[in-house]
């Protein structure tokens, strides 16, 4: 808010002003003085000071050539032609520079109705501004996104020629910085413009430009955490014909029925084949259980029956001059899929899907889950299920054995990216230049001949970097320095060091049989050892074994080890330990041990006799008395009763959360259905715990006692 003396100042040049009387420091004192208004005697000279400056900057516009035409747009060659001040120091420059900008944004919307080629021009145009500091940098960016925003497509199309016919200049400064997010916003709103499978060639030339202008380590370029389209679902509906009906087959633009068939495609297979597209727009759910049974299942299917096909080389070889033709989506009616089989770009298609699969499912990604690692018996079959993807691509014409090798090439340099990623995405360096061997023994050479007969040579040091710039080097490959080579070493070994802490391999706390065995032993009386010499009375180890116990063992909880010494505690709990230890399992006991085991063999024997005549029968209350495993006969009778319920008794037979919802996707219209499968599934996975007994125990639990009567029918 203006203070009391500059609005006295205000007031009074008014009043000089429309008595039209020049505006001075001494007529304003006069006012003032006049008007009992008491300020500092510097506020009028001030006040005018002022005046005078907004004056000069007035004339000074004027001077600069900001001209309007008719339209109120500022003429451009007026403000190009003004020179600059003698010293070279232009005070208005930006507000030139923001004037030129304006300008050419103005005389864009004009050219917007007429020819492509003028708005080429005056990309152009701002390109070279640009170049001379006369206008931002940012200015041809800003110039192309406005015209792409208001035209259509296909014009669209065509301007952005100008974008890649000038990548080299878009790479150059002060381009590049100014630019770069303008042009990525840009693609980007084009990108979202564009059909996929309308617009195909378009977005692929969008695609080419943002690799070929960002820079390999530019971080916005790259998919660092792998991130999958989960929105790409490829959808496959019902086939009316049945699994034995003859493929129609076309000749001439006349359909006709071949009597025998090449290949007949079942609707079954159909369904295994379009089904694995889901596993390649996710290959993380083949981590799991159930979908990875899945996958495997469906793979084996789907390359035997391409191994089964054989095509017709000489077909190829005639045709291999006809004009190349891409098909970014897949036709998925049932009617064609022989014909898609027997094609070799398809197949090509489809053999590489399966090869980029493997190669993720195998792959050291830095942001993989810990729990996203394949067992030893998956690693061995995705190994034999690449070789004979490689076989099947190499016997796929035209030039199989060419095409294989490029695709190997693709997957080695898909390892050497997925290790730069793994490292932090480091600025890439030139190779050195490496020295010939002749070329060290000419340098080695000319330094003997030019040492003094009897003089010893003595080695120049190399000077030592500071240890700033040391550290702004380190700080620029995200390294640290910590001043030793091998602190620095092992301080770098991992990029992330909490991931390193969480690694595998620094888990070595022993296990128990190994750290108390010779503990256990020296506790058994036959072993006759002194009591100083045993190691549960020394303090160093009560320390760590019970650390041990309290991290591996639940016998460290039982009894309250407050109310004991160490020693004794730590005797109860290893004798306690070494019974469930596989090592110590079938060692001798005391002799009074000895004989109460006799005695509980004896019980357990007569038990088993009294039972033995009525394995066949069940004991009082329905339960089943002998260990018999689920047979479909059970399920088949159990399946329908249970209803939703089936998802209950699947969590009291172990499955997980998303074992359930696998279920329910696969049968999403039949409860039964459902219930069917997660029984087959639990007999499958779990033989030796899948018995009746299991079965009516988790019933008779959760009071089913519909699907009681159900399945045991002896039990009502």
């Amino acid at each position: 808010m203006a203070s009391k003396a500059e609005l006295a100042c205000v007031y009074s040049a008014l009043i000089l002003c429309d008595d039209d009387v020049a505006v001075t420091a001494e007529k304003m004192a006069t006012i003032l003085k006049a008007a009992n208004v008491t300020i500092e005697p510097y506020w009028p000279a001030a006040a005018e000071a002022k005046k005078e400056e907004a004056k000069d900057e007035s004339e000074s516009d004027e001077d600069m050539g900001f001209v309007k035409d008719d339209k109120g747009i500022p003429t451009i060659e007026k403000i190009l032609s003004t020179d600059k001040p003698e010293d070279g120091v232009d005070p208005f420059e930006e507000t030139r520079r923001s004037a030129l900008d304006q300008a050419l944004r103005e005389y864009l919307l004009r050219l917007l109705t007429k020819s492509e080629d003028e708005i080429k021009e005056i990309v152009s145009w701002s390109i070279d501004l640009g170049k001379q500091g006369l206008c931002t940098a940012s200015m041809p960016s800003v110039l192309l996104s406005d015209a792409l925003e208001m035209l259509p497509i296909d014009q669209c199309e065509s301007l952005f020629s100008i974008l890649e016919e000038k990548v080299e200049v878009w790479k150059l400064e002060p381009f590049f910085s100014a630019c770069k997010n303008n042009l990525l916003r840009l693609c980007n709103d084009l990108l979202r413009r564009l059909s996929k499978s309308q617009n195909t060639v378009f977005c692929g030339r969008i695609l080419l430009f943002l690799a070929k202008f960002f820079p390999f380590s530019e971080r916005s370029g790259l998919n660092i955490i792998g991130e999958f389209n989960l929105e790409n679902l490829t959808a496959y509906g019902d086939d009316s014909r049945d699994d034995g009906e003859l493929v129609a087959m076309e000749t001439n633009g006349e359909a006709h029925e071949d009597t025998k068939p090449q290949n007949v495609v079942s609707f079954n297979l159909y369904c295994k084949f379009w089904a694995l597209q889901d596993f390649f727009r996710n290959p993380a759910q083949c981590y799991n259980r159930l979908p990875w049974k899945k996958f495997v299942q469906h793979t084996n299917e789907v390359l035997e029956a391409l191994g089964s096909m054989r095509l017709d080389v000489q077909h190829f070889r005639h045709t291999s001059d006809a004009p190349q033709n891409y098909f970014p989506k897949y036709l998925t009616n049932g009617k064609l899929l022989d014909l898609q089989l027997n094609d070799g770009k398809f197949r090509r298609y489809v053999l590489v899907q399966f090869i980029i699969i493997f190669h993720y499912l195998q792959s050291p990604v830095k942001f993989k889950n810990e729990k996203q690692l394949l067992t030893d018996e998956q690693v061995e079959w995705v190994k034999q299920t690449t070789e004979k993807i490689y076989k099947l691509i190499a016997e796929t014409p035209p030039e199989g054995e060419k095409f294989l090798q490029s695709v190997k090439h693709f997957i080695k340099r898909e390892d050497l990216w997925n290790s730069w990623k793994n490292d932090g995405c480091p600025k890439l360096q030139p190779p050195t230049a490496k020295v010939s061997e002749s070329d060290q023994k000419k340098t080695t050479n000319a330094d003997a001949s030019n040492l003094s007969p009897g003089k010893e040579h003595k080695r120049l040091k190399r000077p030592r970097r500071p240890l700033g710039d040391q550290i702004k080097d380190a700080v620029a490959r995200k390294k640290f320095n910590l001043g030793n080579p091998a602190l620095t070493r092992l301080w770098n070994l991992n990029p992330d060091n909490l991931a390193g802490c969480r690694s595998q391999d620094r888990k070595f706390v022993p296990s128990m049989e190994d750290y108390f065995a010779e503990a256990i032993e020296q506790l058994n009386p036959k072993a006759q050892i002194e009591p100083q010499y045993k190691k549960v009375n020394n303090a160093d180890f009560q320390w760590r074994a019970l650390r041990l116990l309290a991290a591996q063992s639940p016998h460290f909880f039982m009894q309250n080890q407050l109310i004991f010494p160490s020693k004794e505690f730590l005797e109860m709990t290893l004798q306690k330990v070494a019974k469930e230890l596989p090592r110590f399992q079938h060692q001798e006991d005391d002799d009074d041990e000895e004989e109460e085991e006799q005695e509980m063999e004896e019980e357990d024997t007569e038990d088993a006799k009294k039972l033995k005549p009525e394995e066949e029968k069940t004991v009082e209350g329905g339960n089943p008395s002998r260990v018999t495993l689920v047979d479909d006969g059970i399920i088949g009778k159990l399946a329908p009763v249970l209803g939703n319920n089936w998802k209950v008794l699947a969590k009291k037979l172990g499955m997980k959360d998303d074992e359930i919802e696998y279920f329910e996707n696969q049968k999403p219209d039949s409860a039964t259905e459902q219930a069917e499968a997660m029984l087959k599934t639990w007999v499958d996975s779990d033989p030796e715990d899948a018995t009746v007994e299991t079965l009516y125990y988790w019933l008779e639990g959760l009071q089913l006692s519909d699907a009681l009567k159900a399945a045991f029918p002896s039990s009502s």
